[in-house]
Formats: C-alpha cells, structure tokens, sequence
C-alpha cells in the first residue's frame, strides 16, 4: 500500500514537472521580447510605496581642504590625588550657542559626573555592638573639576576653559 502510494506521488511529480516545462516552451517560443531604452527616473520601492530619491548632484573635491581628523576627548575618575583636591579633567563637545543660550548646561553635566562617581567615594562603617547594627556612611568630598568645551570634534584646542567645585550638602549636590 505504502509502495503504491508513494510511486503515484513521484509520477504525479514527474508528469507536473513535465507538463509545466512545455508549456513554458510553448509560450516563450509564441512571444516575441520586446526591449526598449526607458527613460532614467526615480526608483520606486513597490512594496512600500516610497519614493527613493537619487542624489544627482557632483560633489567636486576641494583641492585646499585640510584633512579633518576626529579627536579623542578625556575623561577622568575619581582617585585619591583627586579626592585630595586636583582637579578633574572633563572634556566636552558644546556649540558656543548652545552655551550661550543654556549657561547651566556645564553644570549640570559635572552634577551629572559627581553623582556618577559616588560609589568611588570613601566609605564608613560605624558598628553598635550592644544592638548588633552597623550602619554604612559616605563620605561626600569636594571635588574640583576643570572642564574644557570644544565646539565640535574635530577641534584641537577648547574655545572655552571653566572651573567648577561640587560638594553634596543634606542629599543636594551643590555646583560652584
């Protein structure tokens, strides 16, 4: 039963194949092909429904154009000669108008860099042993900070040098 079965599917197979391969011949050999020149225009995804538009415009090589190099800016941690009062380095990418427009933007990026770095901060344990407790304390420093602002990056040097001193006081990061 299963042999006759299986020997009707592959004939079925082989008379389908068969019969679409002539019938394929038969059509191509009753059409002519017709190729024509059309026109360049814009492409269209058919499936989307999106125009694709072609950027047809040259652009011309300058011949005096300096080779713009994209620069790496520093960025340090926290560390003990830090702790200690040297300042720490923050180099930032800002338009001049951005700044100008939004002068709190300094400030609140190094907010942003104190509260980051508070696990680095020094830590406490004050023990009571008659109740069996310990409590963990952070020790909240003052940390100067020297931030160059570059207007974008691929500038060399800062267009702008600030200084800045943060501290937290009663759960409030102060900026000065």
């Amino acid at each position: 039963m299963k042999i006759q079965l299986l020997l009707f599917c592959i004939s079925f197979f082989v008379l389908a194949c068969s019969n679409s391969n002539t019938e394929q011949h038969s059509v191509s050999a009753d059409t002519t092909v017709q190729i024509s020149a059309l026109p360049l225009s814009v492409p269209v995804d058919t499936v989307k429904q999106v125009v694709v538009k072609v950027d047809t415009t040259v652009v011309k090589p300058k011949t005096n154009s300096v080779n713009k190099q994209i620069q790496q800016r520093a960025g340090e941690m926290v560390s003990d000669a830090k702790l200690n009062g040297e300042p720490i380095l923050m180099q930032e990418e800002l338009l001049p108008e951005i700044l100008s427009a939004n002068p709190d933007t300094v400030k609140e990026l190094v907010k942003s860099h104190y509260q980051n770095n508070e696990r680095n901060f020094p830590r406490s344990i004050a023990d009571n042993f008659e109740k069996g407790t310990s409590t963990e304390r952070i020790h909240y420093p003052r940390l100067n900070y020297v931030v160059e602002v570059f207007k974008d990056r691929y500038a060399t040097k800062p267009y702008q040098t600030l200084g800045y001193s943060a501290r937290k006081e009663n759960n409030i990061i102060i900026v000065e």
